[in-house]
Formats: structure tokens, sequence, C-alpha cells
């Protein structure tokens, strides 16, 4: 069984695809529309923004890391990203679970529909 750790404006998709979604507390796009995340967002500071999402998400750290603590409860494996691998590790290690850091990156062999956004000058 897989079970997909997602804040509450995303379950919808979730279920759509046939996966059980567990509710996160928090809106990172509620975060993203507000005057300072879409300045941010058009200014093209990755940095900045970065900065901004961890000041928002502050705010709701005691209930995230209670969220994340209560999906990894009986879980076999957990696989996380980059992002919250500072949260889950922890949290693994306490629970004795497995940990898998999954790293998304972008696509790094260009394509028409999909070049790679590092080597554009190449072409």
């Amino acid at each position: 069984d897989v079970t997909l750790a997602v804040q509450e404006n995303f379950q919808d998709f979730v279920t759509s695809y046939g996966v059980t979604p567990f509710p996160l507390t928090g809106d990172m796009e509620e975060f993203l529309h507000k005057p300072e995340g879409r300045r941010l967002i058009k200014k093209g500071n990755g940095i900045a923004l970065a900065r901004y999402l961890y000041k928002e998400a502050s705010k709701i750290r005691f209930e995230l890391r209670k969220n994340l603590m209560e999906v990894s409860w009986d879980k076999d494996v957990v696989i996380a990203n980059l992002t919250t691998a500072f949260w889950m590790t922890p949290i693994t290690e306490k629970l004795n679970n497995r940990l898998v850091l999954l790293n998304l990156n972008p696509p790094v062999v260009p394509t028409r529909e999909f070049p790679y956004f590092q080597f554009d000058f190449i072409n």
C-alpha cells in the first residue's frame, strides 16, 4: 500500500490517481499567491523565494512535524525528497524506518518539448 503525504489542497488530485493521501497542514500554493510570493516568483530569485517559503512554513512547523510523524508511524519505507530530508531523517531514525531520498532533477537530456534549461545557449 502506498500513502502520499500531501497538503490538503492536493488530496483530490492524489485520490484521482488511486493513491491514498495523508493530509499535511498548510497550503504552499497559498503562500505563493500572496503578494510577497508573487513578487519573488516574478523576480526569478530562487534563493529569496526559498527563504520566503521557509519563513512561511515555519509558522506551521509544529503541526507539520506532527503530521509527518503520524504518516510515517507504521510504514516499512519512507520516500522523501531533498526538501523534506531534514525533517524525515530524524523521524525515520526515531521510528526505525527505512528512508529513501528521491532527488527530483530536471531532465538532463534535451528534447524539442523540454530543452535542458541550463544549456539553452547550445541550440
